[in-house]
């Protein structure tokens, strides 16, 4: 069985530079790959032999200066997937790579025939292929004598690795997460195996590609190595945490740094650390420092004797403590009042914010150089202060209050508009010269785990923000319902590194790989899934939170389009037969939608005034919901149930009592 003719596209020239070219190599290592499962071999019409019959034919390389955790950490993986893919272990070897060359990276590897002499690398043709580009870049070249594997720093020849592996049709679709059963990777098998001749240089479109964890809920010390690796295989390199834990049963940067499973799996991937989250009171809380404080929910009055100077003192030695932190996110509480004192001395709460970031900025400079303070544009204080901020900060956009019924960027659109205007006032280099990310919300707590998948809306932002000159753009999670959002984690990942992929091919690639025979199916279930979000949340709680007649028609549309996806994935069931893999995940979603559907009916119900039958509506979703708690669909509780359970542990058992009754029976149905 041969690979398919576009694998072809899948790579170009290394001596490129123009965007379009650079569009294209960026989504070459994912696009251009095929999936081959269970076939007796994997080959092209040219390439280097890597296991011909169950036989090594190739043996692998890697040159460095120095050691390098990253640059060990990716001959291993390259190692353990060609052994996963052929069933064969092919031998390895460590040589010095002459400090001559000054290549960044310091880290190659490479495949060759076995018994030869090492790979004569073109090291000239190397370092100018790569040497203009960004960090994390990389270059993949493989003839009929060799593959090799190299990047600017020593995370981008890793991410060499795991594209090099994409191309012959590994698929890195989720973290290893329990409810995945394995499922959470595409590896297919072969007795033999060509590596196509090819030739690419990769660089991503934003230097941080991040996941925030702060604040979730079900992210742990025991689940977070799984996130970490998906996120290298992926080519996300900023893990972002709280330094605090925002409710007592979340979990904070203090549970992870002291787990040296998670710290050893960040450095082996060369992930950032980014850490702080909403809280200047992390730094100085009420309790110990109530003159700050003008109320207990106000923020603090920085423009009091003191308070400053004390904040900094404490960020300073928080950071000294912890070494490992790059970015440090200085961002006030969440949800409280700015003091009056500071409005009336500084004006707005930019302003008031820009004192702070600019006075820390300062010292951290001075006292833990090397690390980043960032910024919120968020909420109250969203717009760009007048006090010129230090261009060598970040600043996170974040646009809460936006409505997904429309892009960001559409005029139409009142609400988005007024975003737009001042995400592209930050972007001005003339007002603003650090770099600027976006906190994405395309997968939000207010969706209560309902199936929102935003596929056209996020590809088309991400072209918008690359063409502004972001740095970053990021997204947060929870491993609980990870299965209900697995193409829109996957989808921005992606779109972090190539925001011009062709966005209908790679949902096509997807569905292909993870469903198969029933991905024509499953295609019409994420269109109906994608119509029926954008209907319902043209605010953050969407139809949900409305009082309006407004709300019912939108309510009934997208119960016509959560229908239409029903029936879709009843039939996507029936094609699927035999396939146990698709029949998983389709049997998952499934689940979610029943809830989805009941939960609609039930708030219609309700708005006409039928409030037995909502009821009756309302504990089947819930029965629903505590029923598969555990298999990756839902945040349990949800926000439309748990009321404050997440925020007071010892609320949760008198929440569970009603459902514990049924686990038995829950048991015997799963």
């Amino acid at each position: 069985m041969q690979l398919p003719s576009f694998l072809a596209w899948n790579f170009c020239l290394a001596r490129r530079r123009s965007a379009r070219c650079g569009a294209i190599l960026a989504v070459a290592g994912l696009l251009g790959m095929v999936l081959l499962v269970l076939t007796p071999t994997v080959y092209a019409e040219r390439g280097l032999t890597i296991v011909d019959d169950g036989q090594a034919r190739a043996c692998i390389t890697l040159y460095e200066s120095g050691r390098s955790p990253v640059g060990d950490f990716a001959l291993q993986e390259l190692r353990s997937y060609l052994e996963k893919i052929t069933g064969v272990y092919l031998q390895a070897r460590t040589l010095a790579l002459p400090d001559k060359w000054r290549l960044a990276s310091s880290v190659i590897v490479t495949l060759a025939p076995c018994g030869h002499e090492p790979v004569s690398l073109p090291m000239r043709r190397l370092i100018a292929a790569l040497s203009k580009d960004p960090p994390d870049s990389f270059l993949l070249k493989s003839t009929t004598d060799s593959v090799i594997m190299v990047g600017n720093d020593a995370r981008g020849t890793l991410y060499a690795v795991y594209a090099a592996l994409e191309a012959v049709g590994v698929r890195f679709l989720a973290p290893a997460y329990g409810f995945y059963h394995g499922y959470n990777e595409i590896v297919p098998h072969a007795r033999s195996l060509v590596f196509p001749e090819t030739s690419c240089v990769q660089q991503p479109a934003f230097r941080f590609r991040k996941i925030y964890v702060d604040g979730s809920f079900t992210q742990n010390p025991e689940n977070l190595p799984a996130l970490l690796d998906w996120m290298a295989k992926n080519r996300l390199n900023v893990l972002a945490a709280s330094a605090k834990r925002q409710y007592p049963s979340t979990s904070s940067w203090g549970d992870y740094v002291r787990d040296p499973r998670i710290m050893r799996a960040m450095r082996r991937r060369g992930i950032i650390a980014e850490v702080g989250g909403h809280g200047y009171d992390v730094f100085i809380p009420f309790a110990k420092y109530p003159p700050f404080y003008e109320l207990r929910d106000s923020f603090p009055c920085f423009s009091r004797a003191g308070v400053l100077q004390t904040y900094i003192r404490n960020v300073i030695r928080y950071l000294k403590n912890h070494p490992e932190i790059r970015i440090f996110d200085a961002w006030p509480p969440d949800g409280r009042h700015w003091c009056a004192q500071d409005l009336k001395k500084w004006g707005t709460p930019e302003e008031i914010q820009a004192q702070v970031i600019v006075s820390l900025d300062t010292a951290v400079h001075r006292s833990v150089p090397g690390v980043t303070v960032e910024m919120l544009s968020y909420a109250a204080a969203q717009n760009l202060p007048i006090t010129q901020l230090p261009a060598n900060i970040m600043v996170d956009f974040a646009a809460y209050n936006r409505s997904y019924t429309h892009n960001l960027f559409d005029s139409s659109d009142q609400k988005n508009r007024q975003f737009a205007a001042i995400l592209r006032a930050w972007a001005d280099r003339a007002h603003f010269k650090g770099a600027l990310c976006y906190y994405s919300y395309y997968r939000k707590y207010s969706w209560d785990s309902r199936p929102v998948i935003l596929t056209h809306l996020i590809a088309a932002e991400a072209g918008e923000f690359r063409h502004l000159g972001l740095s970053g753009l990021g997204s947060y999670s929870e491993p609980a319902d990870w299965v209900t959002y697995e193409f829109t984690h996957y989808l921005v990942a992606q779109v972090s590194w190539n925001p011009s992929l062709d966005v209908d091919r790679f949902l096509s690639d997807y569905l292909d790989a993870r469903y198969g025979r029933a991905a024509n199916g499953m295609r019409v279930y994420f269109n109906s899934v994608e119509k029926a979000g954008q209907i319902l949340f043209d605010s953050p709680g969407g139809a949900f939170e409305q009082k309006s007649p407004e709300r019912l028609l939108r309510m009934n549309a997208a119960l016509e389009d959560y229908g239409k996806a029903q029936q879709a994935l009843q039939n996507a069931l029936i094609t699927a037969g035999t396939d146990r893999d698709a029949g998983y995940f389709i049997k998952r979603l499934n689940w979610n939608l029943e809830f989805t559907l009941l939960d609609l009916h039930a708030r219609i119900a309700a708005a006409y005034h039928e409030m037995q039958q909502a009821a009756t509506l309302e504990r089947r979703a819930r029965e629903l919901v505590y029923l598969h708690r555990d298999d990756g669909i839902f945040l349990y509780p949800l926000y439309s149930v748990r009321m404050d359970e997440y925020r007071n542990t010892d609320k949760r058992s008198s929440f569970d009592e009603p459902w514990k009754a049924r686990s038995a029976e829950a048991k015997s149905l799963r």
